[in-house]
């Protein structure tokens, strides 16, 4: 969220148009802290949901944490669970999150905190655990700018006000507590309740602030049906609450003891029932497009608000997609599909190209499932595009080899300079024309700037030294000149 705040902030945007929690699509984790259960502890695969440790998953682009505590060994202190299986000190997670806060000061990042469920956790355990949260983040009391702390008045607040002003005036980490927490918690006759610990701490009942179904399904199909009435019951204009699609398959056990330690095994972790959902579907010689990946192809334009996923280790692409549907339009002007020589050193394949910009922003494409299956009996050739992003022409080549290929290619505003995009020049003036060849991608490119400050392309076939008369106007009469 970091990088948009600065784009933000960059580009005067204002208005309607900055961002706000509601209409952000944020990547968050499932059982976020369990890379932390040790892979030596027995049953440790059914408990394991993630093999990033926290702060990789912030590096990688997680914001949203779900973090299941109770008490640690012997009542003292507290520790992440999950179920039976416990892992990390919060303390420790904690640390994580409050270092990268500091480090990287425009992002905003949410928490989940709950009590997990049939784990014993005292009075004064959970008190410890309020308390090592406000250690962290700092109290209600403190200036914005002496906490990490988001505080709100009310849920009007937190998804409308726009990113930009919430982390300036409110604070950039906000903390959801579950209802369970607040079971049994009393301290010194004093009952800490909802309102006594917003009041005190700052946090909240995730009950009024977050829809948060989970879908209990082995089956991929039900579980990406269920997150689609899900999301369709919450839509953005209407909602004043975060939503989160949990796109997570349940593991299963059918309670063979003796089989599972026999090696006749009855088990299926966490990582194998949810890597159904990250590869392609069977049958499909590895040409498919993975299970996931089909959702947001066929539904980019729900209001999709959280994301979380187990193993987001396994799903970079959808993390990438998610920050890239919060980033400016891309629009695809040309694109080439070339192998630098022969006598089809060029095809023309803008409209299938095109036609992958998912929401306007996000150029999404499986080149093994969307381009002809005889290109991958080439040695090597190339994706050259030519796009636009805020008034300003790009062009990246990128390489698609039989022995590496490529899965997916992902490109949005946030990643696509450090992907290798390069802003194409155009000199100065009204009217004039010229020729580029990008490096690496086999084919030379024409352009034509008119008097109406539009621009015309057209790729030139050096093998058999033609121009090729398929010129694709852009924005015609309304283009701004990039500088």
């Amino acid at each position: 969220m970091g990088d948009l705040v600065q784009r933000e902030t960059k580009h005067g945007v204002s208005g309607s148009s900055r961002a706000t929690l509601k209409r952000l699509v944020i990547p968050g984790s499932h059982n976020s802290a369990t890379h932390s259960i040790r892979e030596t502890t027995v049953f440790s695969a059914m408990g394991r949901c993630q093999d990033l440790s926290i702060r990789e998953q912030l590096l990688a682009g997680i914001r949203f944490f779900d973090l299941r505590i109770a008490s640690g060994p012997n009542g003292k202190g507290v520790n992440i669970y999950h179920g039976r299986l416990m892992g990390a000190p919060f303390e420790e997670i904690l640390n994580d999150i409050s270092g990268f806060c500091k480090e990287f000061p425009t992002e905003f990042i949410i928490l989940l905190v709950a009590a997990e469920y049939g784990r014993p956790f005292s009075p004064g355990g959970k008190a410890i655990s309020l308390g090592m949260l406000r250690s962290h983040l700092g109290s209600v009391d403190d200036e914005v700018e002496d906490r990490l702390l988001c505080k709100v008045r009310s849920r009007h607040d937190l998804v409308n006000t726009p990113l930009q002003d919430l982390i300036k005036e409110k604070g950039r980490v906000f903390v959801l507590l579950r209802s369970l927490i607040f079971d049994d918690f009393v301290i010194n006759g004093v009952k800490h309740d909802e309102k006594y610990v917003r009041t005190e701490y700052g946090f909240f009942d995730s009950t009024q602030w977050l829809r948060n179904k989970f879908h209990n399904t082995m089956n991929s199909l039900e579980l990406l049906e269920s997150n689609l009435r899900e999301i369709r019951r919450h839509k953005a204009n209407k909602r004043r609450y975060l939503v989160n699609n949990q796109f997570i398959l349940t593991p299963s056990f059918d309670g063979d003891i003796c089989g599972l330690l026999s090696g006749a095994s009855t088990l299926q972790p966490v990582k194998l029932a949810n890597w159904k959902l990250y590869q392609p579907p069977r049958g499909s010689h590895g040409t498919g497009v993975p299970v996931i990946h089909e959702i947001f192809l066929e539904h980019p334009e729900e209001d999709w608000n959280v994301i979380s996923l187990d193993f987001v280790s396994l799903a970079p692409s959808i993390v990438d997609l998610c920050i890239g549907f919060n980033f400016h339009p891309l629009e695809i002007q040309l694109a080439l599909l070339g192998n630098g020589g022969g006598r089809r050193s060029a095809e023309d394949v803008t409209e299938l190209v095109q036609a992958k910009v998912l929401r306007g922003t996000c150029l999404f494409l499986h080149p093994l499932h969307e381009f002809d299956p005889w290109d991958y009996r080439l040695p090597q050739f190339a994706l050259t595009i030519v796009y636009k992003i805020s008034e300003t022409m790009f062009s990246i080549v990128i390489p698609l080899t039989k022995d590496e290929f490529t899965p997916v290619i992902l490109l949005h505003e946030q990643n696509h300079l450090l992907a290798g995009g390069e802003e194409i020049s155009f000199g100065e003036g009204t009217r004039g024309n010229g020729s580029m060849m990008p490096r690496d991608s086999g084919v030379t490119l024409t352009w034509q700037k008119t008097e109406q400050m539009s621009f015309r392309f057209a790729y030139v076939d050096d093998d058999e030294n033609e121009d090729v008369e398929r010129m694709k106007a852009i924005d015609k009469e309304s283009a701004v000149t990039p500088q």
